[in-house]
């Protein structure tokens, strides 16, 4: 196979991700290898990296505001390594979880399900990301430009639930509500760590 049919198969199989999720997942599943899942752990991640870093190059803050070249070197390293590893421990833990609630899904599958989906959602959330850093300049204000980044990983959530239920023999309404549950516990957790720190300010 040529490299330009090799990537012409693999913009067919990431418009399936989205036109028919479940058979694209059940597919992914079925021909998943190391190297594979590998390279969907470090393209996505790469991807959702960019987007964070044409974010800030548009609208920048914080650390980026003050150093931009330091700040997106190391977020462009860390979408390369640590981004992808912290894919695999997620994907032990939604697998575990799984399981633990009937799922009959193995490793693999689990992260061909994560792995995949997360690399499908990536392009569309790092023009997000970027579209809502242009908005927020152009004086949508800092919730446009947060939106654009967040909307990214609620793509990402309604790509992964039918690829989990493919994976773990689930309905996909089950996996939603529990993707919907995880997210509104680490977002109470979140807040509840901010007020204990800002409360423990001096």
């Amino acid at each position: 196979m040529t490299a330009t049919a090799a990537s012409a198969g693999l913009v067919d199989r990431l418009t399936r991700a989205w036109t028919a999720p479940r058979a694209s997942a059940r597919a992914e599943i079925a021909m998943a290898d190391e190297a594979r899942l590998a390279f969907y752990a470090v393209a996505g991640s790469a991807l959702f990296a960019l987007g964070r870093v044409g974010a800030q190059w548009i609208a920048p803050e914080g650390a980026a505001a003050a150093d931009f070249a330091g700040w997106a070197t190391a977020q462009l390293a860390a979408g390369l390594t640590l981004r992808p590893l912290s894919l695999y421990l997620a994907a032990g833990l939604i697998g575990a979880a799984c399981r633990g609630l009937g799922g009959t899904g193995g490793w693999r599958a689990t992260r061909a399900a994560v792995f995949w989906t997360g690399l499908a959602a990536a392009p569309a959330a790092a023009v997000l990301a970027v579209l809502g850093a242009a908005l927020a300049r152009a004086g949508g204000g800092w919730a446009i430009g947060y939106a654009g980044q967040e909307i990214g990983a609620v793509i990402w959530g309604l790509l992964l639930a039918p690829a989990l239920a493919e994976a773990h023999g689930f309905r996909v309404w089950r996996v939603l509500v529990g993707l919907i549950a995880a997210a509104g516990l680490a977002a109470l957790a979140a807040l509840l760590l901010a007020g204990l720190a800002a409360g423990g300010a001096p």
